[in-house]
């Protein structure tokens, strides 16, 4: 039988492949036995937990056992590489060396892993934890090395701590806070002249153990300046006297200075206090008390302040040393000069803004009387007569239009509780016995047997307590008795009151008794009344009791028992049981009675 040629190979090849498959499932099977015999046993760490500097390195050993052919090489990672950094050595005999590097202080976590697998087809890992601390300290630089500065100046020190590795805090000491100052952050503050120095401290320690310390040093000087403002005034208030009251004075500077000299001058220029306060603030009021003794001159004492080469002495701040020209006291509201004789009572007019109080009864012993206090300086103080008498005085003054006892009172003066006796005015054209023109207010004050007598040629205006009493003027629980206002006028105007003559404030509760006013005007116009010539304020619950209201004139006679003229307002006020040919309580009414 004879066999196709080609069929042959074609089995020939077939045959060859199946051979070669053959083959191959062998191989396999072969290297499946010899791997599942090959496996990592374990892997052992030489240490899980170090601690190191930064900038240092330490080795730690991996130890892998195996089974067969398994790999005996591991992988490394760090959880935190800017703490700290790892490599790892090919292994020999199955230990490999992993190296940790300490970057910067912090905790890390080193984990290691087998490349071969376990029996159970898995990996091994174990962990190291790593401490990380400062590195130490090399070096410490300063900026700046040093300063000058002037009072009130800042700056700050840059502190440079090497390796960046180490601790970078620092401490600041000084020397002398006095001078210079500084604050955990470093900002140095010029306090007062003088030096001073700042010494700079690492927190981290060298490798010998010992901190490094830099020092910068700083010069302060005092500023040159001028200051802002200058103000002196009496303690307490009152006026400035010799061994009983002090002198404040108080000022700012420009800018602030560690010595400002403080100096008050006679009208001489020289000193007769000094003193040099330290560390004054820039633009806060500073106070210096100067108590003048008995022994220090009366006169104009001006204020110099002087800051490095400056000096600051204006023309205004200026204060009057007095002597003591009274029984006691200072003028204060608390400490007032005390007034117990007629010598003493003339010279209250020169401290208008003082507070004084009568401590006897006072005889002037008929002599002549200005009056005290003046339209450019008023009584804006008290004068408290606490009871007490002034008696036996002449007020004439033929160099003014108008005078009483107390010429003015201002806005804010006081006069309360004094009695006036036997008290006559003659040669003025305007006159009361107690106050020319009132503005503030006169209080339980009583005038006796006193005679105000006024003459003129035109506009005669008189009255017992008050010409005017001004629109801020208040007049309460006074009372007149057994006195008299006389006034002649050629022409014109004539305006008598018994207790005011023109009235723009309020009078409360006040009383006239037991008295008589008279007025004449050859060519004019009179104007009287018991209470109030003239009125545009309030009158209230006045009375006048028992008196006499005498009137003549040629032209016209305005007056009334209680009022001449109101404008203002009137209530509860009377004229009762007194003695006059007029009918008509007020003479012309043009405001309210009621």
């Amino acid at each position: 039988m004879k066999i196709n040629t080609i069929n042959a190979k074609k089995l020939f090849m077939f045959l060859l492949s199946l051979l070669a498959v053959l083959c191959m499932f062998s191989v396999s099977g072969i290297q499946t036995d010899a791997a599942s015999k090959s496996y990592v046993k374990s892997l052992t760490l030489s240490k899980t937990s170090v601690s190191l500097k930064a900038n240092k390195t330490l080795t730690v050993k991996a130890a892998v056992k195996v089974k067969g052919s398994a790999s005996k090489y591991v992988t490394v990672k760090s959880s935190n590489t800017s703490v700290a950094t790892v490599t790892v050595g090919k292994p020999s005999s199955g230990v490999s060396k992993i190296t940790i590097k300490g970057k910067s202080k912090g905790t890390a976590t080193i984990t290691v892993t087998t490349k071969g697998k376990n029996s159970k087809k898995s990996k091994i890992s174990k962990k190291i934890k790593v401490t990380v601390a400062y590195a130490n300290v090399t070096g410490l630089k300063v900026s700046p090395a040093g300063a000058t500065k002037k009072v009130g100046d800042k700056f700050t020190i840059t502190p440079k701590v090497t390796p960046s590795a180490a601790n970078k805090g620092v401490t600041y000491k000084s020397s002398n806070t006095a001078v210079a100052a500084v604050s955990s952050s470093g900002v140095v503050e010029a306090v007062g002249a003088g030096k001073a120095t700042i010494t700079v401290t690492t927190k981290g320690k060298n490798s010998s153990g010992n901190k490094i310390s830099k020092k910068v040093t700083v010069t302060v000087e005092n500023n040159d300046c001028e200051a802002s403002s200058i103000n002196i005034s009496v303690s307490g208030g009152g006026a400035l006297v010799q061994g009983e009251s002090s002198a404040v004075v108080t000022f700012r500077m420009a800018e602030a200075c560690s010595a400002v000299n403080v100096k008050l001058l006679n009208e001489s220029g020289a000193a007769v206090y000094e003193t040099t306060l330290t560390n004054v603030a820039k633009d806060t009021d500073t106070t210096v008390t100067w108590s003048p003794s008995a022994a220090i001159a009366a006169g104009k004492y001006k204020v110099s302040i002087t800051a490095g080469s400056i000096t600051t002495a204006p023309e205004d701040a200026v204060i009057t040393l007095y002597e003591q020209v009274f029984a006691d006291g200072n003028g204060s509201s608390s400490n007032p000069f005390l007034v117990s004789t007629y010598a003493q009572f003339c010279r209250i007019g020169g401290f208008p803004a003082c507070c004084f109080k009568q401590t006897a009864d006072i005889s002037a012993e008929y002599g002549n009387s200005i009056g005290v206090f003046s339209e450019s300086a008023p009584l804006t103080g008290v004068y408290d007569g606490n009871g007490h008498t002034i008696s036996d005085l002449f007020i004439q003054n033929a160099s003014v239009n108008g005078a009483a006892l107390f010429n003015y009172i201002g806005e804010g003066g006081t006069v309360r509780n004094l009695t006036l006796n036997n008290i006559y005015t003659t040669g003025i054209r305007e006159a009361a016995i107690l106050v020319y023109h009132n503005s503030g207010t006169i209080s339980n004050c009583k005038v006796t047997s006193c005679n105000a007598n006024t003459s003129g040629n035109y506009d005669v205006h008189s009255a017992v307590l008050a010409v005017y009493n001004e629109s801020t003027g208040k007049i309460s629980g006074c009372a007149v008795t057994d006195s008299t206002v006389a006034s002649a006028v050629g022409w014109q105007d004539n305006k008598i009151g018994g207790l005011v003559c023109e009235n723009k404030g309020s009078m409360i509760n006040s009383a006239i008794s037991t008295s008589k006013i008279t007025g004449s005007v050859t060519y004019g116009w009179v104007r009287a009344g018991m209470i109030s010539s003239q009125n545009s304020g309030r009158l209230i619950n006045c009375k006048a009791t028992d008196c006499t209201i005498v009137t003549s004139s040629k032209n016209m006679d305005y007056s009334g028992r209680i009022c001449s003229c109101n404008t203002g307002v009137i209530t509860s006020c009377s004229f009762i049981d007194g003695t006059t040919s007029l009918t008509a309580d007020v003479g012309q009414q043009n405001g309210t009675v009621q």
